[in-house]
Parts: structure tokens; C-alpha cells; sequence
């Protein structure tokens, strides 16, 4: 690696004990390590153990690594997800939307981790980035499906949607409701989510790349708000993990 792991991202979980970094661009990428693996990201559930003859063109939205080097996933509102074991021994990469979270995309990374002889109370997950429940607007049918999937894992507690459109730290940049006004939470889902699979210890980053700024007012690409605001293409943000 050509950088430490200070100087590796925009942001960092205090959890996850190896490299690794969330929120670089593109340009940035390449500082860090031009060679890390990817796949071909599609909204699916698809999580697949790589090593150096990984191609990066194979279609999935997490990574296994099982060799020395790097993974990467890139989002523009979606969940990047990080996973390290405490002694950095296994690392995995998710990208998970809201397609990916409804399908299971995260247990099924758990188990895949599982498979490999990683057992779940064993894994350090950190959520990255995303588009959070202050700006993420959603359609009834959209509630009903995860409701109808997932919905035993908030039956005690408290749903991880709202009609009432929380409050954002930075309101002059924060989404305006345009339809349904039911605001989703689903950094919350994929923590119910990874909890149930007996995942213990997991950091989430409240940053919203829709209406983050920066020291400077810039602002995180963001798909939503791009569309919004006839902006598009948005960009994306590469979130990488490394042993």
C-alpha cells in the first residue's frame, strides 16, 4: 500500500482493525491502490471469496478476500459495508441498496463467511456513507415488502421507518418529500440483519451522502440528489478493506 491506514479514505471505522477507508473518489482511488479487486456490481444478493485471479468483471455486489490485497465496492447512496474478523485474518466487502438488503445480501455474506470457518460473533462490521433515513423517501409498496421479509426482526422494537421525515444536521441540503413521505432507515435494517445472524459488534457512520458537506461545502455524490436536481451521472464514492 502507497498510503498508511490514516491516510487511506475520507472516513474510518475506529472498529475495524486493518486498512481500509470509505468515501474516495476515483482520482483518490489510485493513491491508495490501483489494484484492487472488484466485481461488476448488479443489485444482487451474489458474494463471492476472490484471491489474485479474481476477474473483476464478474458479476456480484460482495467480496471475500481470501489472499493478501484489496477489495473495493463503490455506492452512491448505498450501503458500503465492511467486514474484518478481529485479527484481520478474513475480510469482506458488500454493497448492499435497498434491492440488496430486501434480497438478504447481508446474512448471506455472513454465511458465506460462516462457510469459511468464520464464525459470526467473530466479525467487526462497519456501515459507511449512505443515503440515511433524513433524506430517504420511500413507497408504501416498498414498506410492505420489507415488512413482509424482514419484519419479525423489528417486532419488539422500534421500525426502522417513519412517516415523520427526521430532522438533518445540514437541513438547507436535506431532501424534500415529493411523494409517499415515508423516510426508511436502512443502515437500521442491515444492522437488525447482521444482528440476527449473531453479528455483536457493528459501527455505523452517520454520514448522509445526500446532504453531507464538508469543511469546504462540497458534497458526496449522491444518486438521489442528482436526480433530483437533474444532475446525472452522480458519481460514486469507493470504500475498499485490505489484509
Amino acid at each position: 500500500m502507497k498510503n498508511s491506514p490514516q491516510d487511506s479514505g475520507r472516513f474510518r471505522s475506529k472498529l475495524l482493525p486493518v486498512q481500509h477507508g470509505f468515501g474516495l473518489t476515483f482520482s483518490e482511488r489510485d493513491l491508495v491502490d490501483p489494484l484492487w479487486l472488484i466485481c461488476h456490481q448488479v443489485h444482487s444478493t451474489e458474494v463471492l471469496v476472490c484471491d489474485s485471479t479474481h476477474s473483476n468483471s464478474l458479476k456480484a455486489d460482495g467480496l471475500i478476500l481470501s489472499t493478501k490485497g484489496s477489495i473495493a465496492i463503490q455506492t452512491a447512496d448505498c450501503l458500503p459495508v465492511l467486514f474484518s474478523t478481529r485479527d484481520g485474518r478474513a475480510v469482506a466487502a458488500v454493497h448492499a441498496g435497498w434491492r440488496g438488503a430486501l434480497d438478504g445480501i447481508l446474512p448471506n455474506a455472513v454465511q458465506k463467511l460462516k462457510g469459511l470457518g468464520i464464525p459470526p460473533e467473530e466479525l467487526l462490521v462497519a456501515i459507511g456513507p449512505c443515503l440515511r433515513q433524513c433524506c430517504f423517501e420511500i413507497s408504501n409498496a416498498l414498506v410492505s415488502d420489507f415488512e413482509t421479509k424482514w419484519g419479525g426482526l423489528w417486532k419488539n422494537t422500534e421500525k426502522p421507518y417513519s412517516s415523520k421525515q427526521p430532522v438533518s444536521t445540514r437541513t438547507s441540503h436535506q431532501a424534500k418529500p415529493l411523494q409517499e413521505n415515508i423516510w426508511m432507515n436502512l443502515a437500521e435494517v442491515a444492522q437488525l440483519q447482521l444482528r440476527d445472524c449473531g453479528v455483536r459488534e457493528i459501527d455505523e457512520l452517520a454520514i448522509c451522502t445526500y446532504c453531507h458537506t464538508d469543511k469546504n461545502n462540497e458534497k458526496l455524490p449522491s444518486h438521489r440528489r442528482a436526480t433530483h436536481e437533474k444532475n446525472i451521472p452522480a458519481g460514486r464514492l469507493w470504500s475498499f478493506i485490505s489484509k
